[in-house]
């Protein structure tokens, strides 16, 4: 399986395309190419569940799992 990756608003696009230029053949894009920058994260998660793509965020904030207890958003590191 392809890593398709979506780097959230607080990841500057020009590291989607330094990753691109770097690795030709990975699918990276910047959320600020997209539509999305503007959903709330259920619905921005349930876009990216469907493009089988991860969420590259620096986003700390508490969000919500399957259970309704909150839980922290993955985040990069660096």
């Amino acid at each position: 399986m392809k890593i398709k990756l979506l780097l959230d608003v607080h990841i500057t696009p020009k590291v989607a395309v330094a990753l691109k230029r770097r690795f030709p053949a990975l699918d990276v894009k910047s959320i600020h190419e997209t539509d999305w920058a503007a959903l709330p994260d259920e619905v921005l998660l349930e876009f990216l569940d469907a493009e089988n793509r991860v969420l590259v965020t620096r986003d700390s904030t508490p969000t919500a799992n399957d259970s309704g207890k909150p839980t922290r958003a993955a985040s990069s590191t660096g």
